[in-house]
């Protein structure tokens, strides 16, 4: 196996080996920024790259499944991942997560892998939504949250802007395009990773409308959940307000328990330690003198 693809997030690096004949695709320009060098990771994770056939599943408990795209069995401790492809092709991918969450191992379907002459062309399977599903299970266990929500830095200090889909993540966020003294670290996902005294926001490769996807985090400075009105206002939150608005825009595995309990708690503390705002704006580039406060 060689090195084909490092892939970094919040401090996580997926480092994908592949057999010397595949070569792996990635043209995705937000990923391609989360393929750079960065600071060293926190958590290193193995994935290994295979086209062999996929293990069956069909006698592994499910712990959960859309109906739609997506199932996750139980393997003895280990998560398997499996992606629907259609009626013709069985999966688009399966991945098993070993349960000591240091390595992955991805059985690459049909649809994701082209033969040119002498090499074989695998398309990254490692992108969403298999990258997301994977820190999903993983994060809880290392102090982070996944979240919906723009994210946005002055320096090293930052602010993210949660709100469900049609909020006005991606408006807001065009708004503070001329604001110079201001970067975008995503439209529409940020993870959260709380680290000794601080919490840090990251940006991620989960872009929205803006294709807003940074490879960087910031210390968080306050958060603020985004609504449409017809001017421009902060409110200040107590904690259970923003609790109950911060659930509604948190990925959370409500099937596994442990996973769940939590991501509960890391909820509780950013609401408990962090100042926390309703933040009502109008579409114009005035809305980005609300940020003033918050960071």
């Amino acid at each position: 196996m060689t090195a084909a693809l490092e892939l970094a997030i919040a401090g996580f690096r997926f480092a994908v080996e592949a057999p010397g004949e595949l070569r792996l695709i990635e043209d995705d320009p937000t990923y391609v920024r989360f393929l750079a060098p960065g600071p060293a990771p926190d958590v290193e994770i193995a994935v290994s790259l295979t086209l062999e056939t996929a293990p069956d599943v069909s006698g592994l408990p499910v712990l959960f499944d859309t109906e739609e795209t997506w199932t996750a069995y139980d393997d003895g401790g280990d998560i398997v991942l499996r992606l629907r492809a259609g009626e013709s092709d069985p999966y688009l991918w399966q991945a098993r997560l070993a349960a000591a969450l240091d390595r992955v191992t991805i059985h690459c379907g049909p649809r994701l892998v082209q033969q040119r002459d002498d090499l074989v062309e695998v398309d990254n399977p490692l992108h969403y939504p298999l990258d997301q599903l994977l820190m999903m299970f993983v994060l809880p266990l290392h102090q982070g949250l996944l979240i919906h929500a723009a994210g946005l830095s002055r320096g090293d200090r930052g602010v993210f802007l949660a709100g469900v889909s049609g909020a006005g993540k991606t408006t807001f966020m065009r708004q503070c395009e001329g604001c110079v003294d201001l970067d975008g670290l995503s439209d529409d996902r940020v993870i959260t990773r709380h680290n000794g005294p601080t919490t840090r926001v990251f940006g991620t490769p989960w872009a929205g409308e803006g294709r807003v996807a940074a490879n960087r985090g910031a210390d968080l400075a306050a958060i603020a959940f985004l609504h449409q009105a017809s001017r421009n206002e902060l409110r200040r939150l107590d904690p259970g307000e923003a609790l109950r608005q911060l659930l509604a825009t948190v990925s959370i595995l409500w099937f596994d328990r442990e996973r769940m309990e939590l991501a509960m708690a890391a909820c509780k503390e950013l609401v408990e330690n962090l100042p926390c705002y309703e933040l009502h704006f109008r579409p114009e580039p005035g809305a980005a003198n609300l940020l003033d406060e918050l960071i």
